[in-house]
Formats: structure tokens, sequence, C-alpha cells
């Protein structure tokens, strides 16, 4: 059997996320598994790279420039030393390894691939994932899935337009976790374009899926736009797969959730899920995280961030009175308000969260005018706009509550 054909077989999944979910971690763990061909980290191939590429929008494409092409532009992902944003210039329990591909083989191993099928977008991402697995040394006839981690849900949705048995898989954290470590990291990772309010109002949208469509989109496969609102993403994410498998990172890598993993994926057992690995050399986490963690074992509160005492007593209450159904459905402790304080909460929304206080400090807001670059002044006028657009975010959060949205929000969690 040719390559194209065996990677043909094998059974798609998809990993989308929350934000700071867990979804690179989580892929990381999957790395070593000898039934699972994937590719370095996640990539929106279908709906990015492709619409970029200049060889992709030649009419008459050319596979030895494409490769090229692709190599060129993602260099990092075959030799990692570059890499040094996620981290994996710093792999092996020593810290001073790197993933090294030869592109050359990389090269060698696509066009073998490839070689008198169409030309079109799943054949080349199908030859893309199996020359990195050969060039790995792996023998990519074992392999039972491919596993494409979209990272969002744009990417998602074009993936399952090629693969229509597709499963969905969703790495999440506690919703307070996911808020506090996209307003954190940033600041000690030196990210000071993100330090405005505009990331706040992301941050809190993306405590529920990554990347929410800020602009809507209109995909010709779902055939409507998808603005942002917990409704319409529902819709998206049961069009991908009606019940997609959740997978918490508070979880993982507990022994017990990765042999359940096992299962769902219909694979064997291997302690290399265990370990947290790019090319089999292990990793100690991208340059963003606060909290180094070893790349293996799991303890109860290995992902805790501290939210707890750095959100203030009205941010949490906030949270319980918007998304109570859903973190009771994901396993996480949430209070259910009594009655007389729901009927308050439209007003409480109206009042800012102790993270506004700082886009909402009149000084900053003089100081950014006065010495910052363009893109400072544009953030410091725009607080308002930003203001209204969270309360806009909190009210949808809380109508999907009272209406049972997050209720019967799709996905099963992952458990022991």
């Amino acid at each position: 059997m040719k390559y194209i054909d065996h990677l043909n077989t094998l059974k798609p999944y998809c990993l989308i996320t929350t934000a700071r979910g867990g979804s690179d971690f989580f892929q990381s763990l999957l790395d070593g598994h000898p039934e699972i061909c994937l590719f370095n980290l996640n990539y929106r191939f279908l709906s990015e790279y492709l619409i970029e590429s200049i060889t992709w929008k030649n009419s008459k494409t050319d596979l030895n420039d494409f490769i090229d092409e692709f190599i060129g532009k993602n260099l990092e992902r075959l030799v990692s030393k570059y890499n040094t944003w996620e981290g994996q210039d710093r792999l092996g329990i020593t810290k001073d390894k790197s993933l090294s591909i030869n592109t050359n083989e990389f090269k060698k191993f696509f066009l073998e691939i490839i070689s008198g099928e169409i030309i079109n977008e799943k054949n080349l991402l199908l030859s893309l994932y199996g020359s990195y697995h050969l060039s790995l040394k792996r023998d990519l006839r074992k392999t039972k899935i491919i596993f494409h981690h979209a990272h969002n849900i744009h990417e998602a949705i074009r993936f399952k337009s090629f693969f229509q048995n597709t499963n969905l898989i969703i790495t999440t954290r506690d919703p307070r976790s996911s808020f506090v470590s996209s307003l954190t990291f940033d600041k000690q990772a030196g990210i000071v374009e993100w330090d405005n309010y505009r990331h706040l109002y992301i941050s809190l949208c993306q405590t529920v899926i990554e990347d929410p469509a800020v602009n809507s989109f209109l995909d010709s496969n779902l055939n409507y736009e998808i603005p942002y609102g917990p409704k319409n993403y529902k819709k998206a994410v049961k069009y991908i797969d009606p019940e997609p498998l959740i997978v918490r990172l508070e979880d993982i890598p507990k022994q017990s959730i990765l042999k359940s993993l096992t299962k769902y994926f219909d694979i064997d057992y291997s302690a290399k899920l265990e370990v947290s690995t790019w090319g089999d050399l292990e990793w100690w986490g991208d340059r963003l995280s606060t909290k180094k963690l070893e790349p293996r074992g799991w303890e109860e509160n290995r992902s805790y961030n501290g939210w707890r005492e750095k959100l203030s007593y009205f941010d949490k209450l906030l949270f319980d009175l918007c998304l109570h159904d859903l973190l009771i459905k994901y396993n996480y402790k949430s209070k259910e308000k009594k009655i007389i304080i729901r009927l308050f909460s439209i007003i409480l929304i109206f009042l800012p969260m102790k993270h506004e206080l700082r886009y909402l400090n009149p000084l900053l807001i003089i100081l950014k005018l006065a010495r910052g670059g363009f893109r400072q002044k544009l953030h410091a006028i725009s607080f308002p706009y930003y203001f209204i657009k969270v309360r806009i975010i909190l009210i949808l959060f809380f109508i999907a509550q009272i209406s049972k949205t997050w209720l019967n929000w799709p996905g099963k969690l992952l458990k022991d």
C-alpha cells in the first residue's frame, strides 16, 4: 500500500482550545506514540497558511517550489533551535537539545508521498504529516490516527470539510484560571503590545473558546456567519462534532486519564503518553508560562495559578453568575447564587472588574497618550469602546446561563 493510501485510512481527530487551555501540552503528550501521526505544534494550514502561500495561489502549483516555500516559512517547526518562543530550543533532560529534522529528507519524503496524486488541500496536508513522521525515523504504517491541532474553530471547520468523519477534542481549564493566565503571563514575557484593554476583552471571550471571531467570518461549508456569541459557537462546535471530547488541563498527565484517552482513540497504551516531548525530547513548556512544570508527573494543583487570590470577590461572583452551569459541567467548583443576587446581577455586570481598573486609570491613559507610540495611543483612547464590549460579552454569558445554553453545551468530559 502506498503511503498516501495508508494516510487516507487514518481516523481524523481535530483539537481546539480555550485560552491557555494546555493544547500544546496535550499534543506534546501524544508526540511519541507510534500509532499517532501529527505535526509539530498547532497549525492553521488550511485557514491561514494556504491563503498566504504564493506557490499555492499560482494556477499551476509546482510541488518542488511548494515544499521549498513551506520549509522556508516553517523552518522552526523542523529545526526547533529557532523556535525560542515555544521553548523548543531547550529540549531534553539537560535543556540543551532541539529538534533537528533534515530538511532535504523532509522534502524527499513529501514528494514521494504526493507523487502522482491530485494536488489538493487534503493531499498536501496528509503528505506534510506523513513526511514529518518519516523524518523522525518512525514507522508511518503503524499509525492509526491523524491528529490535527487546529487550535481555533476557523481551522477546525476547514479541516472538517476535508475529513467528514472528524472527531473533535477541546482542551480547557478553569475559566477563572484561564482569564488570570491570559492577563498575567504577558507582562512576565515582556509582551507590551498585549497590555491593553482589547486583550483583556479577548481573554474574557476566550475563557469559553479560543479565537472568538471578533470579526464575523463566512465559511462556505457551514454556510452562515458566526458572530461571537455562545449560541453561535455552540452551533459551530456541533457542526464539527455533536459530542466532542473535553480534556481539562488540570487532569493531565494523570495516568488513569491517559488510559481513558487511549480507549477513546482505540490505540494501545504507551508510557510515552506520560511525558511531554517533541521529537522524543523532553519539553519544559513555552516561555509564556509563569509556572515552570516538569515534563512528567501529575499532582492535583499542578496547573493552579493562584486565580482565587488574584481575582477579586466581585470578579469571582461574576464568573459564578455568568458561567455556573459550564463550570459544573466541566467539574469545577461554583456556587449557585440565590435568586435575589441573580436579579441584581445585571447591575453588577456594569461595574468594572479588578483587572479592568488598570485600563481605566486616568494617569495611565495620559501617560500613554503623552509618551506612547501610535498603537498605545489608540489603545488608550479606546477604553470606552472596550468597556462596553466587556459588558456585552458578560451579558451574553449571563443570557447563556439563564437560558440553559451552558447546561446543554456540547461535549463529554474525559474521566478516569
